[in-house]
Order: C-alpha cells, then sequence, then structure tokens
C-alpha cells in the first residue's frame, strides 16, 4: 500500500461515532468516503467527527464530500465536528473559505 492510499476506519470517541481518514482523498475516493459518511451519518449522533489528522491530500471531489455531509447533517439539525485537519487539508479548507462552516477543533 502507498502512503497516499486512503483509509477509513470507524471509531466511537467519548461515545461519539468518530470516522479516521488517511491518506489522499480524491475522486478515486470519493465513492468510498461518500459511503463511509452515510454509515457514520446513519450512527443518530448529532455531531459526527472526523478525524482529519492522516489527511495527506484532500480535493476538490473530497472536499465536496465533505461539504456535501455537512449540509445533510445540518438539515437534520447537526453539525459536522473536524478533529485536527491536516495543514494541507485546513488549506484547502481555508482558502476555498468553507472552514466557517465546519466545527473544527484542534
Amino acid at each position: 500500500m502507498s502512503s497516499g492510499e486512503p483509509t477509513l476506519s470507524r471509531e466511537h470517541r467519548d461515545g461519539v461515532p468518530t470516522l479516521v481518514l488517511v491518506g489522499d482523498f480524491d475522486l478515486a475516493a470519493a465513492d468510498d468516503l461518500r459511503a463511509a459518511l452515510r454509515s457514520l451519518g446513519s450512527a443518530g449522533s448529532a455531531a459526527p467527527q472526523l478525524d482529519l489528522a492522516g489527511v495527506t491530500f484532500l480535493d476538490s471531489s473530497g472536499l465536496g464530500v465533505l461539504l456535501d455531509f455537512q449540509r445533510e447533517t445540518e438539515a437534520a439539525n447537526g453539525a459536522v465536528v473536524l478533529l485536527a485537519p491536516s495543514s494541507p487539508c485546513r488549506r484547502l479548507l481555508e482558502i476555498t473559505g468553507v472552514d466557517s462552516l465546519f466545527d473544527i477543533r484542534g
């Protein structure tokens, strides 16, 4: 497995469903990410968490999936919590101006 190959794993941290993303999230990984987020969202938490510390690359496709998930969660009166976004991930969130749409911690 290359260092950029994406992996997704589910955890519960303090009773909150958390999806841990590691690697590159681009068009090739968008469908898997979307499916994992839908599964996480169906767990019923008002504030699902996404651990982005291990994200090495995020393109517009991956960002679009995150934004769709945020909109769906918000429509259900929830919020998406982004935990410790990596530098590349944080940079994309900031330059696109969407960082204000998420609850970013760390």
